[in-house]
């Protein structure tokens, strides 16, 4: 007999059973119609995004930072004393007839300076004073030096005659000597005059880019000692950097190989600034320090660059002072396998890919990555550079899982499927068997 005939039996014998045999009944019913069978069902293949490596001549290059230096840099003072009667550069902005002020051109806020332009003027009327003093005493001697002269002719002509004694004649000697003394010094005082009274107006020794004046008309400049200005120059333009041991070592080894010269010196570099994601600006080494920096283990040394000014001579690019990338070549051209940072997976120090092969599964691909190029990284084993390399998705694949691909093109390879603006982070995989 069925559970179900004699719960119907026991029902007839007690109304009370009936009803809750008629519950669970229900319930039981309900609760096998509620769920659902998943046999046979299978999850659909996940979606990833695949990109073919770039296969390209590239170079490895070594990248440091580093400084713009001045190759000259002129401290401007006075060389004597005296007030300051005028600045002649300007330094302020210029101003409307309403008084309000203009916004200055570009070239006049980076003001440069011609080398023997007019900066500043000292009051010259003690020196004029000083000169016309010299000038007179000049004449004094010159007269007195023509005085002597004729006196020493007349006791000469005397003494061949026998008409003068010798110490007559010595004394026409002395004196035409100290005339002519008198005369140098007074041409000496007179020369030093002038350049002092040339000294009242300062030029810039060399052309270059002028900081702002730090004294105002009127104050009293000491000679030799009160600091006006100061003068950079700007084009040709250094870059300091330590170049540390190792690529030393490696710039060594190729020297001795025969594939450098046999100097640093001249070897190509390359600058990028702070807002520039290229190179572009191109130079050479022009220093090389003579010893390794013992506590850093780094070498000073020194680029050249050309600083020339803008198209619209609107001003130039590199200043003195600023912060700079500096990228030097350390290999030889060869053929490199580039593919984007984003399809690299890291396991416990170990780089892998995922590649797909014909039938669109996940495979294991151990790599040995190289140097940086560009937004691309260069990898030097583990693949030929014909693989389909999972770029976007890597966190929701392991190996031998079948996917649908999507191929896109490697060096645009930024977003996944799911939309993410950050680089993804893959779990860890297992090791290949």
């Amino acid at each position: 007999m069925s559970f179900v005939s004699i719960g119907a039996d026991m029902a007839r014998r007690s109304p009370g059973f009936g009803f809750c045999f008629l519950l669970i009944t229900c319930v039981t019913s309900g609760c096998r119609n509620a769920i659902p069978s998943d046999r046979g069902a299978t999850a659909p293949p996940v979606k990833v995004e695949f990109a073919t490596p770039i296969v390209r001549k590239v170079t490895d290059f070594a990248e440091f930072t580093g400084q713009t230096v001045a190759t000259d840099s002129v401290d401007i003072r006075a060389r004597v004393t005296g007030f300051l009667d005028k600045v002649h550069f300007d330094q302020t902005p210029p101003q409307g007839s309403d008084g309000v002020v203009v916004t200055p051109d570009p070239t006049s806020v980076t003001r440069e300076v011609r080398q023997g332009e007019l900066l500043y003027e000292i009051d010259n009327r003690e020196y004029l004073a000083a000169l016309s003093a010299a000038q007179a005493e000049v004449a004094a001697s010159e007269a007195a030096q023509k005085k002597a002269d004729g006196d020493f002719n007349r006791q000469k002509a005397l003494k061949d005659r026998g008409a003068a004694s010798a110490e007559e004649y010595d004394r026409a000697i002395a004196a035409k000597a100290e005339a002519d003394a008198q005369y140098l010094s007074a041409k000496s005082h007179e020369k030093q005059a002038l350049l002092n009274l040339e000294f009242t107006q300062i030029t810039a020794p060399i052309p270059g880019r002028i900081s702002r004046s730090r004294v105002t008309v009127g104050n009293l400049v000491s000679a030799d000692s009160t600091l006006l200005t100061t003068i950079v120059s700007v084009d040709p333009i250094y870059a300091e950097f330590d170049l540390d041991e190792r690529t030393l070592l490696n710039l060594m080894q190729r020297i001795r190989e025969g594939k450098l010269s046999d100097t640093l010196e001249r070897y190509p570099v390359a600058l990028s600034l702070a807002n520039e994601t290229d190179f572009p600006h191109q130079g050479v080494l022009s220093f090389v320090d003579n010893r390794v920096d013992p506590g850093t283990g780094t070498l000073r040394v020194r680029g050249v660059f050309s600083n020339p000014r803008s198209l619209d001579d609107r001003g130039r690019l590199l200043i003195p002072g600023m912060f700079a990338r500096i990228r030097i070549p350390v290999s030889e051209p060869y053929d490199g396998v580039l593919i984007n940072e984003r399809a690299v997976g890291r396991d416990q120090g170990q780089t892998y890919v995922f590649v797909l092969d014909d039938q669109n599964e996940v495979v294991y691909r151990a790599i040995e990555l190289g140097l940086p190029q560009g937004n691309l990284r260069a990898v030097k084993a583990g693949l030929k550079g014909t693989e389909r390399v999972v770029v976007n998705g890597l966190q929701r694949i392991r190996p031998g899982a079948r996917v649908d691909p999507q191929e896109v093109l490697m060096e645009s390879a930024v977003v996944g499927q799911g939309g993410e603006g950050g680089p993804e982070k893959p779990a860890p995989s297992p090791s290949p068997q």
